[in-house]
């Protein structure tokens, strides 16, 4: 979904993961820094404050008990690469329904971590049974080449 700042993306994301929620399944919140990662979380457990809330801490083991115990995941590009590199062994993978991804556009810039996360999702999505949706934000892609 492209839109500009303030147009009410992070609001239709947080109705669909509010209905992945409702199902029982995971959902991911991929954003951009550690810093916006610790504010979405604040959120977000606000929000759905009967359901469990974590962030991922860029440390294998503790983030992998997270995936395995936690309704909804906020984390960066960079730690959700290296959890999901073996998702196939860690309990809670299969249950992830929705992987929401806070600015897109900055896939344009070279983020190659962002990508082959992307890549790596939608594989994992073929691979299981009901998959995983994407749900994209960016802001306006008018100059995307």
């Amino acid at each position: 979904m492209g839109a500009s700042e303030g147009a009410g993306k992070f609001s239709l994301a947080v109705l669909a993961i509010s209905q992945i929620l409702q199902q029982g399944k995971k959902a991911i919140l991929l954003v951009s820094h550690e810093v916006i990662v610790q504010k979405k979380t604040q959120l977000l457990t606000r929000l759905f404050s009967k359901k469990k809330v974590a962030r991922t801490f860029e440390d294998l083991t503790k983030d992998a008990q997270i995936l395995a115990a936690a309704d909804l995941i906020v984390t960066t590009a960079q730690a959700l690469d290296v959890l999901s590199r073996k998702w196939n062994k860690r309990k809670g993978s299969n249950d992830v329904k929705l992987l929401v991804i806070d600015n897109l556009h900055l896939l344009t810039e070279g983020n190659s971590t962002l990508e082959v996360v992307i890549s790596r999702m939608r594989f994992i999505s073929s691979e299981t049974n009901g998959g995983c949706r994407l749900f994209c934000l960016s802001s306006s892609l008018a100059d995307f080449k």
